[in-house]
């Protein structure tokens, strides 16, 4: 995952010459794909999918076309502040192909506007990312629920949120286990930080899991409390989907590892290591202890499982 300082992303946006005929390209493709018979519905989404991903990046400009898009986050453009970035799917591509194969038949300028309306990407730090991701409204409304103020780059001005919101997501992906609210901040508290001032005993273990983490394309965020301080727990969020992320997993100080996974989903073999636990949380319903290496070896295999599961439509 890049910084916002590596990509330098407070340069100006510049549409080049190729980006008309790339999006035009993507707009076809999809349309092409919406038009297929004989394929299953799981392909489908899945080819829809890449699709919606090369409609997004078709807007940017070398290098790193995937996060020089005209919308970027103020975070993602203040150099002063070195920041890991994401490309982030405005509204989830689950929604936007839910919308598109909900219509019996798309013309090609009626599926223009509709992308042009709701496949839109905006470049954010992945702090911002796992902020958005806790948000329980959808489209722009997340982004001013979370307080993320995003910059037209185009225009060199504030980007001015549209009411276009197509409504509310239903959602319980933002729900923390055990009864704990989300809070709406995270902490500029780094996770090894936090885990040196709160886990006590538990200290190795945490940051031995975080550590292997790093190459698994995630963030780890430190929640806070109402109060600003540091909360009982840190996020696992995941940065591949480039959209909404609720929290794969709660770290909590106490070597707690709560896993958004269901007991049914989960192989007995996992499930049959010690340490590891089924509770009642429809969401966030399996959880080990950090107690060895093992119990480290187990919550990271679960945590991967989780992050599977959330990059399948």
């Amino acid at each position: 995952m890049p910084t916002n300082v590596a990509v330098q992303l407070d340069r100006a946006y510049m549409e080049d010459a190729g980006m008309p005929e790339r999006r035009e390209s993507a707009l076809r493709v999809i349309h092409h794909m919406l038009g297929l018979s004989g394929v299953s519905q799981a392909h489908k989404k899945e080819l829809l999918s890449i699709g919606l991903w090369k409609w997004t990046e078709a807007e940017g400009f070398a290098p790193h076309a995937k996060y020089h898009v005209r919308l970027r986050s103020l975070g993602a453009i203040d150099l002063e502040n070195v920041a890991k970035v994401n490309h982030e799917h405005v509204w989830p591509r689950q929604w936007i192909i839910g919308q598109l194969l909900g219509k019996e038949e798309w013309s090609l300028e009626d599926l223009r506007v509709f992308l042009e309306q709701y496949a839109v990407a905006c470049t954010v730090t992945t702090e911002e990312h796992a902020r958005l991701g806790q948000s329980r409204a959808s489209g722009w409304q997340r982004y001013v629920a979370a307080g993320v103020k995003v910059w037209d780059m185009l225009e060199d001005r504030p980007f001015e949120f549209p009411v276009l919101d197509p409504g509310r997501v239903e959602s319980d992906e933002v729900t923390a286990p055990e009864g704990v609210e989300v809070a709406g901040e995270t902490s500029k508290v780094t996770p090894a930080q936090a885990i040196a001032a709160r886990a006590g005993g538990r200290a190795e273990a945490l940051q031995g899991l975080v550590d292997r983490l790093e190459g698994e394309d995630v963030t780890v965020v430190v929640g806070t409390t109402r109060s600003g301080e540091i909360g009982d727990y840190m996020r696992v969020h995941d940065l591949s989907v480039g959209e909404p992320s609720p929290a794969v997993a709660y770290l909590h100080w106490n070597g707690k590892v709560s896993v958004r996974l269901l007991p049914a989903e989960v192989p007995s073999y996992l499930l049959a290591t010690e340490g590891v636990r089924t509770g009642p949380h429809r969401t966030y319903g399996v959880n080990c202890h950090l107690s060895d290496d093992r119990a480290v070896d187990t919550a990271e295999a679960l945590i991967v499982l989780a992050l599977e599961k959330a990059r399948t439509l």
